[in-house]
């Protein structure tokens, strides 16, 4: 069990969650990867969020870096806004399902042209780092998640120097246009 984040008292049970088993964050005394250790990020505090519908704001901090959309994808409600600060990066799962930001609230994207924000792969370790700790054994390519679709929001939303790398899968092939 790991503590989601900090955000959340550690006695509201939202607060925790099994680990991922994706995410290495430690090292055992024999130089073995753990999945997690104390004193740092968990896996799971590594998600956007911790199911596939963002049904409260939230703002994703520059000071965490990193963080984590798995193979479900995402959903923003109506209402909801996404807030992304400068310099972020957003990792999605390659999966067999959809793997997409889908957008019925809004996204506040600003980045800088110094700290832009960038949406990527999961196997892209040249932003936000080795991920999934797996090293040089796979790389990125295109259609390895989908797309961040604007749908029916309720607002508009913003992207201003974000980068989107390794997307493209077709959305036709789950029935979205």
């Amino acid at each position: 069990m790991e503590r989601v984040g900090s955000e959340l008292a550690g006695t509201d049970s939202n607060a925790w969650g099994a680990n991922n088993g994706l995410f290495r964050n430690g090292r055992s005394v024999d130089g073995i990867p753990l999945n997690g250790t104390p004193k740092a990020r968990n896996s799971r505090d590594y998600y956007v969020s911790q199911s596939s519908v963002l049904s409260t704001s939230r703002t994703l901090r520059t000071a965490k870096g990193v963080y984590f959309v798995d193979g479900a994808g995402l959903v923003i409600e109506p209402g909801v806004t996404l807030t992304v600060e400068p310099g972020v990066s957003v990792k999605f799962s390659e999966s067999s399902s959809f793997p997409a930001i889908e957008v019925r609230g809004r996204v506040l994207a600003a980045g800088t042209a110094a700290s832009p924000i960038t949406f990527t792969s999961i196997h892209d370790d040249s932003v936000g780092g080795d991920l999934n700790g797996n090293g040089t054994t796979t790389d990125p390519r295109s259609g390895d998640w989908a797309a961040v679709l604007i749908v029916d929001a309720t607002e508009p939303s913003l992207f201003e120097h974000v980068h989107l790398r390794f997307g493209g899968q077709d959305a036709t092939r789950w029935g979205r246009e």
